[in-house]
């Protein structure tokens, strides 16, 4: 069985990253509709971000799962759309991978970010190529449209060392 990792470019560990402390959030979309976000950031309180947006990994002819990425970036694109969040998740949060297994593959499609109250923030693989979908920041159409349903996700507990 081949395993798809999330991607990851940037200083530390990725497992770290992903339970720090979230301010505030920033979403992108682009093209004519807008509709579908491409990308996510989690905004740190002290100013840097963690960036999420999938890609396509081709799994057999014509067939392609989809993996979530990850950069640290310094400040947002001009055409981000900065939204607050919850004061719940500005401290350490939990997080869990989402696994999706497919084709005789298994691929890091998505994760959970739990804060203490157990409020929850969603991002996976969207449907359309090159989209997230995004749970828990804020309710609009098409914003959380999954290229799986999330039940068939496996939780995977991520274990900070």
């Amino acid at each position: 069985m081949e395993n798809l990792t999330f991607g990851w470019d940037g200083p530390g560990p990725l497992d770290v990253e992903m339970t720090k402390p979230i301010a505030q959030v920033s979403i992108y979309t682009f093209g004519s509709v807008r509709m579908s976000p491409h990308s996510l950031t989690l905004w740190r309180p002290d100013g840097s971000g963690l960036r999420i947006y999938s890609e396509m990994r081709e799994v057999a002819e014509r067939i392609e799962i989809g993996v979530l990425c990850f950069t640290h970036v310094k400040s947002p694109s001009e055409d981000e759309e900065t939204l607050t969040i919850g004061p719940e998740f500005n401290q350490q949060n939990d997080a869990f991978k989402l696994l999706i297994h497919d084709e005789g593959v298994t691929a890091e499609s998505g994760i959970l970010l739990r804060a203490r109250n157990g409020n929850e923030i969603a991002v996976l693989v969207g449907s359309f190529p090159l989209t997230i979908a995004i749970k828990g920041v804020i309710q609009r159409p098409h914003i959380f449209q999954p290229e799986y349903p999330m039940e068939r996700l496996e939780r995977l507990p991520i274990r900070v060392r």
